[in-house]
């Protein structure tokens, strides 16, 4: 039988370690956590960003509403789900209230409020105030 020798393609003490590649991967893992960490809290700064960005829209969608309506029919409505409108169905979970006050025959400051709920579920709300005079 013939035996093959291992030639060593490395000159002596040009490699690595066993315990200086664990160092190296030591520190790489130490660097990696809080970057990881970065990338989870980043997606939801993100999140909370969408959402607040759609309870502004809506919002706004619902104060052109109801400035389309005649002066006199403007009214406060109590808090409700977007998803009972057919218009924002799509929307359920955004919910809202409307606040009218009447500061004289001929002027009122109506003001939504849209309430949603971050990332972390903590309810979050935006609101628009629009004064509004009888034409």
């Amino acid at each position: 039988m013939c035996r093959r020798r291992f030639i060593n393609t490395l000159p002596a003490g040009k490699g690595f370690a066993l315990l200086e590649v664990l160092v190296a991967f030591t520190l790489l893992s130490i660097v990696m956590v809080p970057l990881m960490n970065i990338f989870s809290v980043t997606g939801r700064i993100n999140a909370d960003t969408v959402r607040m960005g759609t309870a502004l829209s809506l919002a706004q969608s619902k104060l052109e509403e109801i400035l389309d309506c005649p002066f006199g029919a403007v009214a406060d409505i109590p808090e409700r789900d977007f998803g009972e409108d057919d218009v924002f169905a799509e929307y359920a979970g955004y919910r809202y209230s409307v606040t009218v006050t009447e500061h004289s025959p001929v002027l009122k400051t109506v003001e939504v409020r849209v309430f949603y709920h971050n990332a972390n579920d903590i309810r979050k709300e935006v609101d628009l105030r629009r004064d509004i005079a009888r034409r």
